[in-house]
């Protein structure tokens, strides 16, 4: 499922440099990486920032959902670009799904049809997740790679 997710935004994304990144898997009850692993191809220049960031997107959000006096149910809550904190990491039931080397908008969408199709999100937590990030203006090919990405949630 997530390859396939990935396989979508790569496709649709003009960006020749944009063919793959890093997937982190978190349980959400211990804050334990049970995972991360390359999906697609990454340049070995990118390959330890990627990895690193789909980490950290991971553990800020459980931190922030665990800690917070608020809640959050998505990295891009807490993203800040002059501390290179990023969105492209989401809340499921069990798990924290986390993403990076595309856009962050669309690492997030990767990570939310990931979470839909392996049944551990309910659909009205997704829906609040994009209202959250929705603001940002999509590219053309964002917004191509978006919609190809939730086709598979349907």
């Amino acid at each position: 499922m997530v390859g396939q997710a990935i396989g979508l935004a790569t496709r649709s994304l003009a960006d020749p440099t944009k063919t793959g990144g890093y997937f982190c898997l978190m349980d959400l009850q211990t804050g334990a990486i049970l995972t991360t692993t390359i999906i697609g191809s990454v340049t070995p220049e990118k390959a330890i920032r990627y990895k690193w960031l789909a980490e950290e997107k991971a553990l800020r959000l459980f931190r922030l959902h665990t800690l917070s006096d608020s809640p959050h149910i998505s990295s891009y809550q807490s993203k800040d670009e002059k501390e290179d904190k990023w969105g492209g990491s989401v809340l499921g039931n069990r798990f924290i799904y986390s993403f990076s080397g595309f856009p962050q908008i669309i690492d997030e969408i990767a990570m939310l049809a990931t979470a839909l199709n392996f049944g551990d999100m309910p659909l009205d937590r997704a829906q609040e997740i994009m209202l959250i990030s929705k603001a940002q203006t999509l590219t053309a090919d964002e917004a191509r790679a978006r919609d190809a990405i939730l086709q598979i949630t349907v």
